[in-house]
Order: structure tokens, then C-alpha cells, then sequence
């Protein structure tokens, strides 16, 4: 029997929550039982980070030269090199505040950014570094081993020589920072913990539910955290579990050249790339800035560096704004107000301007390099320039497309693809020279051969294009004929037309084209055009050298239908009795013929219905029409095609429908008044597809009491 005092009944609760709290508070750090989330571990953390001082980054770029192999360091606001140290990397530097990590020898090797003086150093044993970050208060580094379930970290906070504390995170952890008196360090995917710099107390976690964090860095606008799925900035939002608020960056949906990611996936078990990697010249660039509502990228700009481009996209929607062509392969990128930092592979290293592109200075005295480290939270760039006009971004666009480095094809095919977004007369011109230019790598001619074909602008550039045949005599060459009739229907040029004819009937066009020729002819609807399709009909109906001339001559009858209407019959009717024409398109030429006839017929039948109002049964002084006996006098190959009609697409389907593709079958029928006594089908593999739909229809008796055996050739349409 429970006596205890009713008071200390609602008392325990309370003292017990009260310990639970307690507990809380003395967990280790990274503890799986520590609270996530909680109000005012959230508010002493945010209140920290502001109340740090700014951020203060040297200007300072670090290189990884190649002969002599080495390291050095390029002062951005002198444009000099500060000091140069042979050393052999395994990957490439990190740059920190005041900084810069390596990996060398089997361990981490911390330097001091301004001399290159080594300040401190760690075995990596069985880890490798993953990431760091810092500034004068103290430098927090990540070494992690395995991945998963099996992964460890260990985390450490060094303040100048020493560590002053170091804890074993039973996870993968990403890239930490240090702000003011609080280190945050993004592990196992979905947290981020604020640690007391001076102790290493776990003070503060978050966890986000709706994304990845990997990486925390401070910057001029602040703390940042992201991933390779996008980026925001730490504060009330955030600090909450959300980790996409108004002001996340998500990272481009598009499929980008080369496919570069926002930000390196920690989390992959993959080390830092070698000096060496193509990584550094395919990538990213950008810097998070917090402006308005949230979080934006500098200048509205997302960098694509490919090689020796940069391709400078809004980040809005991914258009361009302008593109950077270097002289040699660029290695390294960064991101400033006003500005983009690259360098090539000579030691080159220039500041863009983020307006327009324009190269606000140039220097060479930095060595031949691998790759060049530039850090981010500092400001170089006073002078933006001016943007770059529609005519020049189209020019540049073109210069991209035309070059002739084969690895540069893919973001050549992005070039194409941005030209086809202009919708001037020029940017026409442009893809037809692109369409034309026999040099061009095939991937790049075809893709700007489809966006020319789509044009709904540049009608004068197309009817001046298609006036030229291929002559050998004046050395001329035919334009793409097919690109050009499919943009000349989508314009709705009927200026068009007599040349598209014209080509049709030269000899040079190939027959690949020819198809969307009769299709633009068709679509521009112009009836002049009647005469001379039915002309090409009629002179290789019979003579068909290959597959694509043959759907060219299967297209016509229904293209003259449209054209001619009724007028159209007499070539038809020639077309369909031709003995010697191409199956294909006799059939074609039959179907159309019948569907005439129908329509003739309805159109009789609705001129010969009573007016409205008037007696059905008023007399009239017409004569019945004769009754015509339609029985056949016997069932042959036409009757069977009739016969056929209604299964006819599923007749089609048995031929192409399997993983075996057949050109024909022979269908041997025996039919004895209206009855279907034996169907015989070679190939014999296709007899259960074709012989239940062979004896679903109905056969007509004939005048003749007698047996028929019909062979029926089905021909592939």
C-alpha cells in the first residue's frame, strides 16, 4: 500500500526532471544520450557566436607547386609570394584564418601562414585529415577513420603549439570551425555540436531532420553550415532542426558539366584530393553571403570552372552572365565581393570581375602549380566593371562551342545549350554556323543542329541558308537541310517552301532529311507545294534505294491529302495499282484513297438529309440508286487486307512488339465460303501471335462456291 504524503507525490516529478537535467548537462561530449535541439542550449550558443569577434582571414592563397615540388604562399593584396618549402603532399592544403594544414610524411603538418614556419604537427596513425578549421583563438581538426557503424574521429583543438583537449567521436565528422569561445564541430550527417573552447564541454547540439551537414565555416556574414545539397547560415532557424529555411542555397538541380559538387561529401570515406586531382580544375566556386531573409550567394553568382572556362551563372535560374576563356588549364577559384580569384597551371593568377568578367589584374610570379588554395572570408575587389551586353555573351557562347580541346565537349554542349536560350535572330546565325561546321565534335554539331531545329527566331538566316546547294564547281556545300525545314515549320516560313522543294529534288540532299522536309511542307500548309511532292511520288514510288527515302514515299499520300483534298485522288489511285510500287507505300496510298471515299460519302449523305423542318416523306423526282452486289467473286490477297483492317496495328505489333524484330511474315490462308479452315505462318515463331488474330475477323462468301488459298505477305510499316 503506497503511504506516501500526497505533496511529494507532484514534488518527485519535478526533482526528477530536475536530475535528468543535470545529467544532461554532465554528459561527454557527443554523448548519443545528450538532448538535441533544446531551447536554451540554442540561445547560449547563438549568443556566443555573435558575441565573437569578427572574422579575420589572411589574404593569403596557398599553392602547390610542381617543379620544384613544394608549397608556397601568394599574397593577394601585394600580389607577391611570401615564401616557398620543398615539400611532398599527399593532398591538398587546407587554409585556415591564420594557417595552413598538409598532409605530409604520414602526418598533419600545421604551418604558419604568414613565413611558412611550422607550428604544429600530429601522426595521422591508421586516420586521415578531414577537415579544419579556426582562427588566432585556436585551430579544431578532424581526423577520421571507417565509415558508418565503424567509424571514429578523433577531434582536436590545438591553441598554438599544444592541444588543448581532444575527444574520440564514435562517428564520421566533417569540417569545424572556431568562433570566439565555442568550437562547432558537423558529424554523422545530421549533427552539429557547439563545444567551450576552453574545455571541450559539449554545450549546445543540433540535429537537423530535412538535410546533411558537413561542413561549418565562418565567414564576413557569419557562421555558415552545409553540404553538397546546399548551404545556410547558423541561427535561430537553424539552431531549431530546420535545416532548409527561407534562406537555404540548394544546390543546382541542373546537371552541370563534369558534375561538381557545392561542396566536398565528407562522408564518402574518400580523402581530400591529391594536389594533382582534376577535381581543381572542375568545380564550383562560390561564397555564401547573408543578405535580406537569409542566406545568398555573392553576387547572385554560382561559378562553373571547367579547364580553362568559367562560366559565370546566375544563380537564380543558371543563365549566363558571361564566360572567362584562360590560356592555360585553371587549378584554383575563389569567390570575393566584386570578384573571382583564378589561377592556371603556369602560376598566372588573376581577379575577375563579377559584373562582366573583365580581368582587373594579372599576375605571373607565382610557380607552375597544381592547385591553388584561396580562402574566403576576406575582401580584395573595389571595381566590378561593367556587364557584358547580349551580343558579346552570344559571341563569347560561340567562342565556347567552336573550341577544338576534346575534353572541354561537355561544357561545349552547355555552351550550345545556352545559345539555343537567346531567342534573337543572332543566336540563330550562330547555331547554323555550329549546325554547318564539319570540324565540329560530333556530340556539339548535333546538339546545336536539335536547338536550331526548335528556332522560332532568325527566319532571313534559314531561307539565306537553305538558297545554297552543294556544287563542286563553286565550291559550295548544302546546309543541313532536315535542321533547317524542321526551324522552317516551327517559324511558319512559308518563304520556304520552293526551296525546301528545291531540295527535295536535288539529288546531293541525303535521304536522311528528306523526311522533314515533306514534314514542313506539310506543316506550312501551302498547296504549290501539291504538285511537285506528287511528281517525286510518282518518279521513285517503284524505285525505293533505302529505309529513310522509303518512309519519305510513305509520308507523301497522306501530305497530299492534306494539300489537294479531294484533287489528290487521281495520283493515288495510280499509286495504289501499281503493281510494281513499293508495298509500303501502296498501302499508304490505299488508306488515304479510303478515307476519301469515306468522307465523300458522308458528305453525300449529309447533303441528301431533310432540311430542318422538312417532311421526311416529301416526294421526290430521284431515281433509287441500283442496288451493287459487293460479294467477291472470290477471296484474294485484296480481299484479305480488308478483311484485316481492324487488327491491323496488332497484326503490326506481333512483327516489332518481341525482342526479335521481323521485317515480314507469309500468312497462308484457306477459306471455303466465309469459313477460315487453316492458317500457316512463317517464320513459324510468330504463328501464336498472328493466327488468333487471323481468325477473329470475319471472311465474306463469294460468288464462286469454292476453296481459296490466299498467300499474304504482312510487311512491316
Amino acid at each position: 500500500m503506497n503511504t506516501m504524503h500526497p505533496q511529494r507525490n507532484r514534488i518527485a516529478p519535478i526533482v526528477a526532471l530536475s536530475l535528468l537535467l543535470g545529467a544532461c548537462s554532465t554528459l561527454p561530449a557527443f554523448s548519443t544520450r545528450y538532448a538535441d535541439n533544446q531551447g536554451q542550449d540554442m540561445a547560449n550558443m547563438l549568443s556566443r557566436i555573435k558575441a565573437a569577434p569578427a572574422a579575420e582571414q589572411l589574404p593569403i592563397a596557398v599553392g602547390v607547386s610542381t617543379k620544384p615540388a613544394g608549397i608556397y604562399a601568394f599574397e593577394i593584396s601585394t600580389r607577391k609570394v611570401l615564401w616557398k618549402q620543398p615539400a611532398k603532399l599527399a593532398a591538398t592544403p587546407i587554409v585556415t584564418a591564420d594557417a595552413v594544414l598538409t598532409e605530409e610524411g604520414g602526418q598533419v603538418v600545421v604551418r604558419e601562414l604568414r613565413d611558412g614556419s611550422t607550428r604544429f604537427s600530429v601522426p595521422l596513425d591508421d586516420t586521415r585529415l578531414n577537415g579544419a578549421g579556426g582562427d588566432a583563438a585556436g585551430l579544431a581538426i578532424t581526423l577520421t577513420r571507417g565509415m558508418g557503424t565503424f567509424a571514429r574521429t578523433r577531434l582536436l583543438f590545438v591553441v598554438g603549439d599544444s592541444v588543448r583537449w581532444e575527444h574520440t567521436i564514435p562517428a564520421q565528422a566533417g569540417v569545424p570551425t572556431v568562433a570566439g569561445s565555442v568550437v562547432l564541430v558537423p558529424w554523422s550527417h545530421q549533427f552539429m555540436s557547439a563545444l567551450e573552447a576552453d574545455s571541450g564541454d559539449e554545450l549546445a547540439r543540433v540535429r537537423v531532420a530535412d538535410g546533411v551537414i558537413s561542413h561549418v565555416w565562418r565567414d564576413l556574414g557569419g557562421v555558415f553550415a552545409g553540404s553538397q545539397h546546399g548551404v545556410t547560415k547558423v541561427d535561430s532557424a537553424f539552431s531549431s532542426g530546420r535545416f532548409k529555411t527561407e534562406g537555404f542555397v540548394a544546390a543546382p538541380k541542373q546537371r552541370l558539366p563534369g558534375r561538381p559538387k557545392l561542396l566536398r561529401d565528407v562522408y564518402d570515406n574518400a580523402p581530400i584530393p591529391a594536389p594533382e586531382s582534376a577535381q581543381h580544375s572542375i568545380r564550383l566556386e562560390w561564397r555564401a553571403a547573408h543578405q535580406g531573409a537569409g542566406t545568398q550567394l555573392q553576387d547572385g553568382l554560382l561559378y562553373l570552372v571547367f579547364y580553362r572556362f568559367v562560366f559565370a551563372l546566375e544563380a537564380k535560374d543558371l543563365s549566363l552572365r558571361w564566360i572567362h576563356t584562360g590560356e592555360a588549364d585553371l587549378v584554383g577559384a575563389g569567390a570575393q565581393a566584386g570578384g573571382l580569384l583564378v589561377a592556371d597551371r603556369t602560376g598566372r593568377i588573376s581577379m575577375l570581375s563579377a559584373t562582366g568578367g573583365q580581368v582587373l589584374w594579372s599576375d605571373a610570379s607565382a610557380p607552375a602549380s597544381s592547385v591553388l588554395v584561396v580562402p574566403r572570408a576576406f575582401e580584395t575587389v573595389s571595381s566590378g566593371g561593367e556587364g557584358p551586353d547580349a551580343a558579346s555573351v552570344r559571341s563569347q557562347l560561340l567562342g565556347a562551342a567552336q573550341d577544338r580541346d576534346s575534353r572541354l565537349v561537355p561544357i561545349r554542349l552547355l555552351a550550345v545549350k545556352l545559345l539555343g536560350g537567346h531567342e534573337d535572330a543572332e543566336a540563330t546565325a550562330h547555331l547554323l554556323a555550329l549546325c554547318e561546321d564539319g570540324s565540329t565534335a560530333p556530340m556539339v554539331k548535333s546538339a546545336a543542329c536539335k536547338a536550331l531545329g526548335k528556332r522560332k527566331t532568325g527566319s532571313d538566316h534559314l531561307l539565306t541558308a537553305l538558297q545554297r546547294h552543294y556544287s563542286w564547281l563553286d565550291g559550295t556545300q548544302a546546309p543541313p537541310v532536315g535542321t533547317l525545314a524542321k526551324a522552317a515549320g516551327n517559324l511558319g516560313e512559308k518563304g520556304a517552301v520552293g526551296m525546301l522543294i528545291a531540295h527535295l529534288n536535288d539529288p546531293n540532299t541525303p535521304s536522311k532529311d528528306l523526311q522533314d522536309v515533306v514534314l514542313a511542307v506539310e506543316k506550312l500548309g501551302d498547296a504549290s507545294a501539291a504538285e511537285p511532292l506528287s511528281d517525286f511520288l510518282a518518279m521513285y514510288h517503284a524505285d525505293v534505294i533505302d529505309e529513310h527515302l522509303g518512309t519519305t514515299l510513305e509520308m507523301i499520300p497522306h501530305t497530299l491529302v492534306i494539300l489537294q483534298g479531294p484533287a489528290a485522288k487521281e495520283r493515288l489511285e495510280q499509286i495504289a495499282n501499281d503493281n510494281m510500287c513499293a508495298f509500303g507505300v501502296r498501302e499508304k496510298a490505299r488508306i488515304e484513297l479510303e478515307k476519301l471515299a469515306e468522307a465523300a460519302a458522308a458528305k453525300a449523305k449529309a447533303e441528301e438529309a431533310p432540311a430542318e423542318g422538312e417532311a421526311e416523306d416529301k416526294p421526290t423526282d430521284k431515281k433509287p440508286e441500283p442496288v451493287v452486289d459487293e460479294t467477291p467473286r472470290h477471296v484474294d490477297t485484296a480481299v484479305v487486307r480488308k478483311v484485316l483492317l481492324p487488327v491491323r496495328d496488332k497484326l503490326q505489333t506481333c512483327l516489332t512488339g518481341g525482342a526479335k524484330k521481323y521485317f515480314q511474315a507469309r500468312i497462308v490462308l484457306v477459306v471455303e465460303d466465309g469459313a477460315l479452315l487453316m492458317v500457316s505462318v512463317l517464320p513459324k515463331e510468330l504463328q501464336d501471335c498472328i493466327e488468333p488474330l487471323v481468325s477473329s475477323v470475319t471472311y465474306p462468301t463469294t460468288k464462286l462456291s469454292r476453296r481459296d488459298t490466299v498467300n499474304y505477305i504482312l510487311k512491316r510499316q
